[in-house]
């Protein structure tokens, strides 16, 4: 039976929820929804509301000014259902100068209560914190920044693979990632370490986190640095690391003496990469740039020493007699003083194919390049000895991921006698489109060169007997546009996964079924598209947590978007200021959503009768309020409201939602 979900209804009882879930079949209705029919249908008929409001001194989310650096307050529930998430440990995480892989610190924690809110006390703190991390069995891990908003939504974990490559586009066994939810100088979440197939798996992690960096540690292979770009049913996502040897030495001070426990910096970025030094005062840092040395020193007492840049390894820093409390320079031994060396190269013919231009898109690398090396017109530049790249642009690259081709050799020995270069071949998309009688449809179709559609690039292809056949430089999940040529036909957005890039990359999608229904229609007054409303939808693993897609309606209510299926979250928002209304589609297909249009009025003051600048909570949305505040897109029947200000006790304010409008005064108690 199909979902319909009708403004009084509900999905459960849910203490503080507001508009939460309003989701049921409409035949199943127990005594306890009756009731509250019942209650809500006399008040109607009065016209009046009734609330019963609590004050209490215990804090709500907004009951503390941004600046006040005694509590930190929020309320954590989950992104798609709205509801509130208990047992969620809380991280209050610092910056710190020299992180290291694989160590994790915290100033203070708490943990979320049964309703989802978390305090956490902060007037004794001492340490400055800049990130909140997030653990939790069920819902992985996440972070944020600063104090957040006053709502903490959580997406839902996902165990994401991660294909760990080298500069020639080996995959590297044995080397070590983290997962890391702030700047570099932040500590990893989660750690992993790559297979013989060079794949690690990222266990419970958003891959859609706020922050979602990779950083690799392997002798060789450079840090990595980069962002996770991976939705569920992806192929892993692909950390290309430069190459970078590895950069031992020893550590002591001004007589000799081996330095335990300092810290080593050969880098340039927030990461470094920083080694620490053993108890006989040795290192080796992993992940440096190839063209930096260990170059900076921290002490255990944190004094910073710098050093001139050696050029072998393994290296001999020697601190300054630290009693002098300007020294700040160290020395290394004369050996390992810089010498510049230069690689003797050569031109090579080379023929490009299946660019606009002659010169095309290829450029050589090779360890202790300082660039890539274009080519000019029949000619590519090659080392004299020893192992390089040949990377080939594609010219098409598919939202953000790599895609281009890279050819390693050993030595330009290797070298056919007439080298070409080309772009991968395009990727191959088929399906069959048919009618719900399996009769083939005419169409048009595209790959969507974005999700939304905006400023889309790509031209409608016609597609002949209902066969779609379709060439794209994209990978990962994507969304295929079919237009049908008969009118009484839906058109339709089709989620489909497409492949990393190869010469026989192809996907076949089977049989793409048209239909005349819409699998979802958004119900206002009359039947028709409710008027001024947002509706958008949220899937575990496709967005940030607290992003919708937005699509359009008809004019007789029917999405406009890509294919929904049970899980997802619809929510509708009546303007911009209007509560969001959220559903969790189950079952299946097609779905009516009829958004409820009730409002309540609140008004919030002092003892006084001024105005007061306050937060309204109602379930998993938060309000900000001066004086009278009309709440929009309510469900018919009792709500639940949180109203908190600093300085203020809070008022916790049971009341109805009735459909000739309903108004509530709530005064705020000083402390």
């Amino acid at each position: 039976m199909p979902l319909v979900v009708e403004p009084v209804s509900r999905h459960r009882p849910e203490p503080l929820a507001g508009t939460m879930l309003a989701c049921a079949r409409t035949p199943r209705m127990n005594v306890s929804f009756l009731r509250t029919i019942a209650v809500a249908a006399a008040l109607i008929g009065s016209g009046s509301a009734q609330e019963r409001i609590r004050h209490t001194d215990e804090l709500f989310p907004g009951g503390v000014a941004a600046d006040d650096a005694a509590w930190l307050v929020t309320r954590v529930v989950d992104d798609l259902t709205g509801a509130p998430i208990a047992g969620a440990e809380i991280f209050l995480v610092g910056e710190h100068k020299t992180p290291l892989a694989g160590e994790f610190w915290f100033s203070r924690k708490g943990s979320s209560d049964a309703d989802g809110f978390v305090r956490i006390p902060l007037a004794d703190l001492p340490e400055r914190w800049d990130i909140q991390v997030l653990r939790h069995p069920q819902h992985g891990v996440a972070s944020r920044s600063g104090r957040g908003d006053e709502v903490w939504r959580i997406g839902r974990p996902f165990d994401v693979p991660v294909l760990v490559r080298d500069w020639q586009g080996r995959p590297v066994a044995g080397a070590r990632i983290g997962f890391c939810g702030g700047c570099g100088h932040t500590p990893d979440l989660v750690n992993a370490t790559t297979g013989p197939d060079g794949i690690a798996m990222l266990r419970g992690i958003d891959p859609h986190n706020d922050f979602a960096d990779v950083y690799v540690q392997h002798p060789g292979l450079g840090l990595g640095y980069r962002s996770v770009d991976w939705f569920p049913g992806d192929p892993p996502a692909i950390v290309d690391c430069a190459w970078s040897p590895a950069k031992a030495g020893k550590v002591v001070d001004h007589k000799g003496r081996p330095i335990a426990g300092a810290f080593v910096d050969a880098g340039d970025v927030h990461r470094g990469p920083w080694a620490k030094t053993a108890a006989d005062g040795t290192f080796v840092v992993l992940g440096a740039p190839a063209e930096t040395s260990p170059s900076h020193v921290v002490t255990p007492v944190g004094r910073e020493i710098w050093f001139p840049s050696p050029a072998t390894y393994p290296v001999t820093l020697q601190l300054p007699d630290l009693a002098d409390p300007e020294a700040y320079q160290g020395t290394i031994d004369a050996r390992h003083r810089r010498e510049t060396t230069q690689l003797g190269t050569r031109w090579v013919p080379a023929r490009v194919e299946g660019f606009a231009s002659a010169k095309g898109g290829a450029s050589t690398w090779w360890p202790g390049a300082e660039r890539w090396h274009e080519r000019r017109e029949a000619e590519i530049e090659v080392p004299q000895r020893g192992p390089f790249v040949i990377g080939v642009a594609q010219g098409d690259e598919g939202r953000g991921r790599p895609s281009s081709r890279s050819v390693g050799f050993a030595d330009a020995s290797e070298l056919p006698a007439a080298l070409v270069l080309r772009p991968f071949a395009p990727t191959r998309v088929r399906a069959l489109v048919v009618d719900e009688r399996g009769e083939t449809v005419g169409c048009r179709a595209r790959v969507r060169s974005s999700w939304s559609g905006k400023d889309e690039k790509n031209e409608l292809v016609a597609c002949a007997g209902g066969r779609l056949e379709l060439a794209t430089g994209d990978t990962g999940l994507s969304l295929i546009e079919i237009v049908p040529e008969r009118a009484e036909l839906r058109p339709r957005l089709v989620w489909a996964t497409l492949p990393l890039r190869s010469d026989d990359a192809a996907v076949d999608l089977g049989t793409m079924t048209l239909r005349a229904t819409p699998q979802l229609r958004v119900l206002g007054p009359g039947d028709r598209a409710p008027e001024g409303v947002t509706v958008g939808f949220a899937r575990a693993g496709l967005l940030e947590a607290g992003q919708v897609l937005e699509y359009a309606l008809a004019e007789d209510g029917a999405w406009l978007g890509p294919d929904l299926r049970a899980g997802d979250a619809v929510v509708v928002q009546d303007g911009d200021d209007g509560v969001p209304f959220r559903t969790v589609l189950a079952g299946d297909a097609p779905w009516t959503i009829r958004p409820p249009h009730g409002e309540l009025v609140v008004t919030v003051v002092d003892e006084q009768g001024e105005a007061v600048a306050a937060t309204i909570l109602i379930g998993d949305h938060a309000v900000e309020a001066n004086g009278e505040t009309t709440l929009r897109g309510l469900p018919f029947g009792p709500v639940r409201l949180i109203v908190s200000a600093p300085a203020r006790r809070s008022a916790i304010v049971e009341t109805m939602v009735v459909a000739a409008g309903a108004e509530v005064r709530v005064v705020l108690q000083a402390r």
